[in-house]
């Protein structure tokens, strides 16, 4: 037995880049991972990768920057699994340019 077994986690972010390996490695370890992301192709990409692994994947559509809706999924989801154990705020948007060139619609959006 694992020790990740029986852990929930809710992973914001979990769909591409680290939170992707991340997520892969708490599933086959076989913890339930509760994943909050927005990016459709990067939700297809986890949910092939992650066909036939040991843990339990929860995929949850929302944008972590509508406060209502976030709490909404959060709440809904705490309630789904029957609590979580780990919380990994792993969600970032950064534009591929340097700081300076950053509009303040940009930066907001960073933020």
């Amino acid at each position: 037995m694992s020790k990740y077994e029986n852990r929930k986690i809710l992973y914001t972010g979990a769909a591409g880049g680290l939170g992707l390996l991340g997520t892969l490695a708490f599933l086959e370890r076989g913890a339930t991972v509760v994943v909050l992301d927005i990016d459709d192709k990067k939700i297809a990409d986890l949910e092939r990768s992650a066909a036939g692994g040991n843990g339990k994947l929860i995929i949850k559509k929302v944008d972590l920057g509508d406060e209502v809706a976030l709490r909404t999924v959060v709440r809904e989801s705490i309630v789904e699994v029957d609590g979580v154990d780990t919380l990994i705020n792993n969600a970032a948007i950064y534009p591929s340019k340097p700081f300076e060139e950053y509009s303040i619609e940009e930066y907001q959006l960073v933020q």
